[in-house]
């Protein structure tokens, strides 16, 4: 006598997932599991066919041509110019594009950071020795004294060596 199906009570597939949950997906009419599930060779052959559209596939004269760098600034200008085709490109999502545009913005203005940084300083010395009262004076030498905390480099020789 042959084995009869049963139905499930709520049409579900009996089957679990790899969560430990069962599976959502209706059962096959007469059955107790979905289609992939009673089937899981097909299952592995569309999880195949799947995959491979999604693999993007180079030939070598197709892929991306980036010479090796050889300092720092080969490495900055690279990426600088990844960032500007990653936020011009209109393909990905507005998101990454906006998050591109953003480093770029971050870092230029951390370049202009630097080259202003220098004549921020003289003009931090001139009205600290300039300042008419004690007070002002002090805070002036405070400022002066975090930013030579943090770049030394930017710190009078004299002073510099009269601290050593």
């Amino acid at each position: 006598m042959p084995l009869k199906r049963q139905e499930t009570a709520n049409g579900r597939c009996q089957a679990t997932t790899k969560a430990g949950r069962q599976c959502a997906a209706p059962a096959v009419r007469g059955g107790t599991l979905c289609a992939l599930h009673s089937d899981p060779e097909r299952a592995a052959e569309l999880g195949r066919k799947g995959g491979a559209g999604n693999r993007k596939l180079y030939q070598a004269d197709d892929r991306p041509k980036i010479p090796a760098p050889r300092n720092a600034s080969d490495v900055m200008t690279e990426r600088i110019r990844v960032l500007r085709r990653l936020a011009a490109d209109e393909r990905i999502g507005i998101r990454y594009r906006l998050a591109a545009e953003r480093e770029l913005l971050r870092m230029r203005w951390a370049a202009e950071r630097e080259l202003l940084l220098p004549q921020v300083v003289a003009k931090l010395q001139d009205a600290a020795t300039t300042a008419r009262s004690r007070e002002l004076r002090l805070v002036f030498v405070k400022a002066l004294a975090r930013i030579w905390r943090a770049r030394p480099d930017l710190k009078p020789k004299a002073l510099a060596e009269e601290n050593q």
